[in-house]
């Protein structure tokens, strides 16, 4: 009924540490800055973090599922982690660190 793939777990683990370090970048950067408002920190995990990671674990969970793999679900997860994951590290990543160390890219 239920199958685990532990590749897909590995996988969704670095890409909470993905987020993680998108936070904490984030957040570094509004320190730098001096314009860091605690207010805006649940903002942006309602609107950026948790539709996409949430959208991605439920796929994710419908993967593991017997009776949904033969619908091509496990495709479907797989096409929106590169998404995402790639998203987060070739936009949002980068273009903190070249804010964070004043790099031109």
């Amino acid at each position: 009924m239920f199958e685990l793939d532990i590749n897909l777990i590995k996988v969704l683990i670095f890409l909470s540490f993905l987020i993680l370090a998108d936070v904490i970048m984030g957040i570094s950067i509004s320190l730098k800055n001096n314009e860091f408002n605690f207010e805006k920190l649940p903002n942006f995990l309602k609107t950026e973090v948790l539709p996409y990671y949430l959208s991605i674990l439920s796929l994710s969970f419908l993967s593991m599922i017997e009776d949904v793999q033969g619908l091509g679900f496990q495709a479907i997860t797989w096409t929106a982690i590169v998404a995402y994951g790639s998203k987060v590290i070739f936009v949002e990543i980068k273009n903190k660190i070249s804010l964070l160390f004043n790099i031109d890219v």
